[in-house]
């Protein structure tokens, strides 16, 4: 049996993305025991998910968790093509096997087995597990049921791969390294999360609690067929979300609140929460700071450009970006402005969707927006509206779709 990759590190700065993938964290009060986790297998048969912790072989169906005894801590544990777990601990190897529904655990340790320590991993190919200690390599065959100890662990590696860390990492300790299926890979670490690179092996994310996991120290790492990274750690297990199209934005990068809309504007873009609107620049894969608008500090609706002219929809009334780079509040409305219309952009004419109706808003011969008069006959929330010649079209999540005709411009 041969280990044929080993990671070296070339310490050079990268860029880290700023959209992140998705965590979901499970920890003491899910698993209802120590929660450290040394390692991860995955039944392909039924889809269930099985920890390795301190004292507990638990299984997971996405729901529900089940305890599982073992003689003694399971440090590691893997499925062999016919849906059988081989798992390893401190001086005890075995395998789970199903009887009746039911998971039962078949001890491989012997009394006549000087003790070999803790198992560190497993390697299984055809009909033979090795499993590899911090003493020694035990072969077991399935069939014959015969075992075979060779005392001294040999290595012989095959291949070296560079792995790129920015500088604030070069002391890190790691202690799992995956390949991973879009060819990249993941690596764990004893204190600074998990690092995850590109098929370039270019550092992709740095993932740590602050992004969402249960802990970073890491033990181990699997990756399920959906392509989601299973994370063993000393507090719990943490998914990582690699398999779903979708990363994000969040609030320890600089974002407060729900996202509610974006406008982009060049290389400028607007993102507008429930907290506030921000900016940042182009490229989004690799934001280097997001800024808080002064002056918006309350939800946003809506942000919309219309010419060189951008304006901000809030719970405090409508903003506009002003020459300066500024954006500045129109006066005439206080309350919740949904959103905006244009009637005629060429010549600053818009309609304003407020929680009372909707309101004109013309441009001033000073230069000035000025808002107007409210459209008379017509007090419902205009939170969606939609302008087909003179047809105006508002819909109300509670009291339906109305058609407005509108007569007078003003």
């Amino acid at each position: 049996m041969k280990l044929v990759l080993l990671f070296f590190l070339v310490l050079i700065s990268v860029e880290v993305q700023a959209f992140l993938p998705k965590i979901k964290s499970y920890g003491s009060k899910d698993f209802n025991t120590n929660p450290t986790c040394y390692d991860i297998a995955r039944d392909a048969k039924s889809g269930k998910m099985y920890f390795a912790t301190a004292y507990q072989l638990i299984e997971f169906d996405g729901i529900n968790y089940k305890q599982l005894s073992v003689p003694s801590t399971i440090f590691v544990c893997q499925f062999d093509n016919n849906g059988k777990m081989y798992v390893g601990g401190e001086n005890e190897i075995g395998y789970f096997e199903n009887t009746k529904n039911e998971l039962v655990y078949r001890s491989i340790s012997n009394h006549t087995f000087k003790p070999f320590g803790r198992v560190l991993h497993i390697e299984i190919k055809d009909d033979d597990i090795a499993f590899y200690s911090s003493k020694n390599i035990i072969y077991y065959n399935i069939k014959s049921k015969q075992t075979k100890t060779i005392v001294k662990s040999t290595f012989q590696t095959k291949l070296f791969v560079p792995i790129k860390l920015q500088n604030t990492l070069s002391n890190i300790d790691l202690s799992s390294v995956f390949k991973l299926q879009d060819g990249g890979y993941a690596v764990g670490t004893k204190s600074e999360g998990v690092l995850i690179f590109d098929n370039n092996n270019k550092l992709k994310y740095h993932l740590l609690i602050k992004d969402g996991l249960v802990s970073n120290a890491i033990n181990k790492l699997y990756q399920d067929h959906c392509g989601d990274l299973w994370v063993a750690s000393n507090k719990g297990v943490s998914v990582i979300k690699l398999g779903s199209p979708f990363t994000y934005l969040e609030v320890n990068q600089g974002l407060d609140g729900m996202g509610n809309c974006v406008l982009q504007n060049g290389e400028e873009v607007y993102l507008g929460t429930s907290n506030g609107l921000y900016k940042t620049y182009l490229p989004l894969n690799h934001i280097d700071k997001i800024f808080a608008i002064p002056n918006i500090n309350s939800k946003v609706h809506s942000v919309n450009k219309f010419g060189p002219t951008i304006f901000c929809c809030t719970e405090m009334g409508l903003f506009i970006k002003n020459k300066g780079q500024k954006f500045e509040k129109i006066k005439g409305y206080n309350g919740i402005v949904w959103t905006i219309i244009a009637l005629d952009s060429l010549n600053n004419k818009y309609l304003v969707g407020t929680i009372d109706g909707i309101y004109y808003l013309n441009k001033s011969s000073t230069s000035d927006f000025v808002l107007g008069n409210k459209l008379s006959g017509f007090s419902i929330s205009s939170r969606n509206m939609l302008l087909i010649n003179q047809q105006l079209w508002v819909l109300h999540a509670v009291q339906g779709l109305y058609l407005l005709t509108l007569i007078r411009v003003c």
